[in-house]
């Protein structure tokens, strides 16, 4: 799966009783029955480590898991993806899979996911020399981070989460400017927005500096 070494394999299915009976002080009737109604099974395909590749350990990382999760529809609650990251209590990528398509999703301190495409359609790539840098390059490649030699991984998700409140913001005030009818109130909600893009140009030069 996703183009892993076959050493890499591994077939153990994790039941849904056991993260209903983990969480259950915790979650409500309701979250059980969306839990239980939305995900059809779970299967971890998949160890890397330094016994299954030629990766070293990393200073944070010794190994982690790949596990395909079969959700019922496309349509899901984001948080029974948390409660599965969360019981297992190690770095877990997640394949995602649901009428015939495939998206995958890490848990990095939150929930990060990309795009659904075709199944098996997805490759994943074991760059650097250990699993910290094998691990930081997944997430990376996940949430679609830009190449960044600069910062650390939670530091570029941070980047990239501001980025994406600047992005949302100029938005709205793109709207507002469409329907502002003063002069002046449209040219200060102008001046805004064009500040906001020339911070996310300088952001982006800096990026590849």
């Amino acid at each position: 799966m996703l183009g892993l070494p076959a050493s890499t394999a591994l077939k153990k299915s994790l039941p849904k009783k056991k993260v209903l009976e983990h969480f259950g002080a915790e979650m409500s009737s309701d979250r059980k029955k969306r839990f239980d109604s939305e995900i059809a099974r779970m299967v971890i395909v998949g160890e890397v480590s330094p016994a299954s590749v030629n990766l070293r350990e990393g200073a944070e990382i010794q190994s982690f898991f790949v596990m395909l999760i079969t959700l019922k529809s496309k349509d899901f609650d984001t948080e029974n993806l948390a409660y599965i990251a969360k019981l297992f209590g190690q770095k877990l990528l997640m394949v995602l899979q649901a009428e015939n398509m495939q998206r995958l999703a890490v848990w990095q301190g939150r929930l990060l996911m990309n795009d659904w495409k075709n199944a098996d359609e997805y490759r994943i790539m074991l760059s650097g020399d250990s699993l910290d840098t094998a691990w930081a390059c997944i997430v990376a490649e996940v949430a679609k981070l830009p190449r960044d030699d600069c910062h650390t991984l939670n530091e570029r998700l941070e980047i990239a989460d501001k980025r994406a409140k600047i992005e949302k913001e100029i938005i709205r005030l793109e709207k507002m400017a469409r329907m502002e009818r003063q002069p002046r109130k449209k040219m200060e909600i102008v001046g805004k927005i064009r500040k906001m893009k020339q911070e996310i140009q300088a952001e982006t030069k800096n990026d590849f500096l």
